[in-house]
């Protein structure tokens, strides 16, 4: 478990990294932002993906559940809530060396263009934060007895949701 929580901490990371990337490279984003916003769809897309083929049994309930998790986030819009809850996810499947390094690399562009965007200092350690608030939160979902399917599939529909 320890391991686990050290694996979120690593890919969540990659936000920090990009923000980083974004100061040192400020001149370069405004030419090559939707060049990092179809980057970072584009993992959103691989991670979903991912994750609804490795459902355990597909049925018709897993399309509602789908279809909940991109109406929630529609409506939500908070990108590392579901990576954190795709993060959950991919530890009760015993996939997160897959799904961590790839949250990692959605950090990169995403930092990159939140830098791009919020160059005040405070307001970026206060989207940081709340970034990582809602990042670590589905880790409650650990905790209870869900069925893995059912999570599978609302979190792929909500990463597919937001893609924008």
């Amino acid at each position: 478990m320890i391991a686990d929580l050290l694996l979120m901490l690593i890919a969540f990371s990659g936000m920090a990294t990009g923000i980083i990337i974004g100061r040192y490279a400020y001149e370069e984003l405004k030419p090559g932002e939707k060049y990092f916003i179809i980057f970072k769809n584009t993992i959103l897309v691989v991670i979903a993906v991912f994750l609804a083929l490795n459902a355990n049994d597909f049925v018709i309930a897993d399309l509602l559940f789908f279809a909940t998790g991109f109406v929630v986030a529609y409506f939500l819009r908070f990108n590392y809530l579901f990576l954190g809850l795709s993060s959950a996810v991919s530890i009760m499947l015993g996939k997160q060396l897959f799904v961590m390094p790839l949250i990692y690399v959605y950090g990169l562009p995403f930092g990159t263009v939140r830098y791009y965007h919020i160059r005040n200092h405070a307001r970026l350690v206060k989207a940081i934060l709340v970034n990582f608030i809602m990042f670590v939160v589905p880790l409650a979902v650990l905790y209870f007895d869900f069925d893995v399917n059912m999570l599978v599939m609302f979190s792929a529909g909500a990463l597919i949701a937001n893609i924008r």
